[in-house]
């Protein structure tokens, strides 16, 4: 898939935390995509505590109104963003 310049997707991955103590948890595993395809890829990493995830996708890098938020804690972390355009 080839996005058309000026086109950008800038994806911000932020760590939630449940119950732990701020900034306690540490990434793992470094986020990469997968199964990308013409309008969604997944993106995985692996953190040392279970926590809850969101991602967000923005077209400018300035309004980020695309978010997906993981409703269970884990450590294998893996977020399906849908319907993403060029």
């Amino acid at each position: 898939m080839k996005l058309k310049s000026p086109s950008y997707i800038f994806i911000i991955l932020s760590l939630f935390l449940g119950s732990l103590p701020a900034y306690s948890q540490q990434i793992t595993r470094t986020p990469y995509l997968q199964m990308l395809g013409e309008k969604s890829v997944q993106i995985r990493y692996r953190t040392n505590q279970a926590i809850l995830s969101e991602v967000q996708i923005s077209s400018d890098g300035k309004t980020f109104n695309r978010i997906k938020k993981s409703s269970q804690t884990n450590t294998e972390h893996l977020v399906l963003m849908d319907s993403l355009t060029a």
